[in-house]
């Protein structure tokens, strides 16, 4: 009797070993294998980057998104309303009135369009831009510009730019406008970035029908600035201006492109 309670002692005491001792050490994984093959894609990943160099590329790497915002505007819909409050008018013909575009208090058209096409860069470096530009009867003015770029020395991309400008000078051959600027650039095959700015918008026109332009925006792309400038010389015959120039972008690790541009405008 005694012996038959000892036997089955044993047997419970070592049914846990029996039962559960290979859970207890599943087999282990070749981790060398998985770092080795992990190693190779991340190598391949890296060899297909360098194949091509992308002017935008800092900005896609960059881990801020939040964008750059301008902060403090509580009361903006009171400004707005008061710069609304403002009347302006505007010269179809500006050749004709001393060079004089925009007119406070005065009489002309109540709003004022300019549309313009161009050509940008040179044999393999070729691209186009165009820009239309709406003047309110109040200093309020809205912006679009798109900007496309094939350069051999970078991937294809595009920038397009969105502004809210009010005009500074009146009643001058001077143009003037200051305004914030929102900018969705995007590279072939990629998504398209946002970033938040300003702009500044020049012109000037002399006697003969000649003028000088100057477009200038800064932007903050993921907290990173980007540069779009242009200058433009001029010879208008209304309602028709043919324009040639250059224009460049700089991005924030010191990349540009600068190209020289032509194209026709039609202004209203």
């Amino acid at each position: 009797m005694v012996l038959n309670i000892l036997l089955l002692i044993a047997a419970v005491s070592l049914l846990p070993c029996i039962c559960f001792g290979e859970e207890d050490n599943p087999p282990s994984l070749n981790t060398e294998e998985v770092e080795i093959s992990t190693d190779d894609e991340g190598t391949d990943r890296d060899e297909d980057s360098e194949d091509d160099d992308s002017f935008l590329d800092p900005y896609y790497e960059s881990k801020d998104t939040t964008g750059c915002f301008l902060t403090g505007c509580s009361d903006s819909w009171d400004i707005i309303r008061i710069i609304t409050a403002i009347k302006v008018r505007y010269n179809s013909n500006p050749a004709e009135n001393g060079g004089v575009r925009a007119i406070l208090e005065g009489t002309g058209n109540p709003v004022a369009l300019n549309m313009r096409f161009g050509l940008s860069g040179m044999e393999n470096n070729s691209g186009y831009m165009t820009g239309v530009l709406l003047r309110t009867p109040s200093p309020i003015v809205f912006d679009i510009l798109y900007h496309r770029v094939n350069s051999e020395e970078f991937s294809t991309f595009s920038v397009l730019f969105t502004g809210i400008e009010t005009q500074l000078v009146y009643n001058l051959p001077l143009q003037l406008m200051l305004g914030a600027q929102a900018v969705f650039p995007a590279e072939d095959g990629r998504s398209t970035l946002t970033g938040w700015g300003f702009g500044l918008l020049g012109e000037y026109s002399f006697e003969g029908r000649i003028g000088i332009a100057l477009d200038y925006r800064l932007v903050w792309v993921r907290s990173l600035p980007l540069h779009r400038g242009e200058m433009r010389i001029s010879w208008s015959s209304a309602p028709m201006k043919l324009f040639i120039g250059c224009s460049f972008l700089r991005n924030n690790i010191g990349d540009h492109i600068f190209d020289p541009c032509a194209g026709l405008e039609i202004f209203l």
